[in-house]
Formats: structure tokens, C-alpha cells, sequence
């Protein structure tokens, strides 16, 4: 599995778990420690609702990256797929989208359309039943997280090494994680929330994921001006 939502356009495919690859580095804790830190680590990811994620790779081929900020009342960022890309915004439970000509003709617009509304704001109606519904995945922690993070360890630690991540001290856990081998960063300092997932480069459709600003609020504005808002 791949943690790499498979977008076409906003044909958003769920997300799911992002653990593969391996490191190598003499053990910092036992196996039944480590495991218990992932452990601890999930429910502790789980349990944020406000934070930052930001991911890249490839899927089927193509490059693929997002940078989402989400919390309970607002959330921000943008999706991309190979040349396509869009800007998305929730606003209590509003959603917003802005996206490019090639992601707007690949939503069905015509060409002459889409180059009209390259660029510009417009609300995803609630009541919507083409491809944007669904897209409220993206723009909750739970939403997200319920396809990123595995849910227990079911197969055997291969290595544990102490490193940092975005300056954090950090142990870098490999094994097997909800049938998929890879690495998860842990933070060691305050709550033990996970600050990077690597997937293995061997993988085609390898990448990376990095989670930050837990618990940290902000505020965004509804966009303007909206095209037919």
C-alpha cells in the first residue's frame, strides 16, 4: 500500500499507510520497548486534531505531493498530481478549491472554461456528487490520519536508531507495521506523536511523509473573491 493518495484530479482515492524500508544502527531499546513506543506513538498521532503534514513520491509513475495544514475549525493547502495541481481551504465546514487549467479540463471543464477559471476561488458545494465529494478527507487530522498511520505492529522490529528530525530528537523505528515494512520516526521528547514516515526507496512508488505543528492553532479567511460566490 501506498501512502500516496492516486489523484486524478480530484478523483481522490483514500490514503493508506505509508511504512516501508529500513534502517540500519545498533539497537537503542528492546524489541518489546520499541513496540510499545509505536504503540504510543499511534494513539498519540491519533489523538491530535491540529497539524501539519507534509508529503511527496510518485504514484502510478507520476510525481505527487501535498502540504496540508488541518484543524477542528479550518484547514489550508494544496495537492498535487504530475502537473496538475490544486489549492484547497476549509472554513468551518465550507470547502474551497482552486486549482490549474490541466486540473480543471481533467474535472471536465472545457479548455475555454478552465482558462477562464485557472487560478481563481470556488466553493465545493456541500450537496456536490462528482468527484470533489470526498475531498473533506484531506481537510480533517482524522480524515487523514485514519489512512496514513498503521494501527499496531504485526510483524518484528528489524532496527532502532536515535536521530533527529526537523531538529527533534527522535528514534527511528523499522519494522513491520499493519502488514507493511517501514520506518517510523518517534519523537522522545514530550508526547511521542510521529514526526516522519520514509517509504523505501526500492519502492516505485517510494516517498515521504513529515508531521509537525501538533496542537498549534491558526486561522484562515474565507478566500475572495469566489467565482460565483
Amino acid at each position: 500500500m501506498s501512502f500516496i493518495p492516486r489523484l486524478a484530479a480530484l478523483t481522490l482515492v483514500p490514503a493508506s499507510a505509508i511504512l516501508l524500508g529500513a534502517s540500519s544502527g545498533a539497537a537503542a531499546m528492546s524489541t518489546t520497548q520499541a513496540k510499545k513506543l509505536v504503540a504510543s506513538a499511534i494513539t498519540a498521532t491519533k489523538s491530535s486534531t491540529t497539524l501539519t503534514l507534509i508529503g511527496y513520491g510518485k504514484s502510478e509513475g507520476k510525481p505527487v505531493a501535498f502540504n496540508l495544514n488541518v484543524s477542528p475549525k479550518y484547514a489550508y493547502g494544496i495537492l498535487s498530481y504530475g502537473d496538475v495541481s490544486t489549492n484547497l481551504r476549509r472554513v468551518g465546514t465550507n470547502i474551497y478549491a482552486k486549482g490549474t487549467k490541466g486540473f480543471l479540463e481533467q474535472e471536465g471543464e472545457s479548455a475555454s472554461v478552465a482558462s477562464q477559471a485557472a487560478g481563481k476561488w470556488f466553493q465545493i458545494k456541500s450537496s456536490d456528487t462528482s468527484d470533489y465529494e470526498g475531498i473533506d478527507q484531506y481537510l480533517t487530522a482524522s480524515g487523514i490520519l485514519v489512512g496514513l498511520l498503521p494501527s499496531k505492529v504485526t510483524g518484528a522490529i528489524t532496527a532502532v536508531k536515535k536521530t533527529t528530525v526537523g531538529g527533534q530528537p527522535a528514534e527511528a523505528i523499522s519494522g513491520t507495521f499493519s502488514g507493511e515494512k517501514g520506518v517510523l520516526y518517534v519523537a522522545t521528547h514530550g508526547k511521542p506523536y510521529l514526526l516522519k514516515v520514509v517509504q523505501d526507496s526500492s519502492k516505485t512508488d517510494g516517498g515521504s511523509i513529515t508531521l509537525s505543528n501538533f496542537g498549534k492553532s491558526f486561522r484562515i479567511s474565507t478566500p475572495s473573491p469566489l467565482i460565483n460566490g
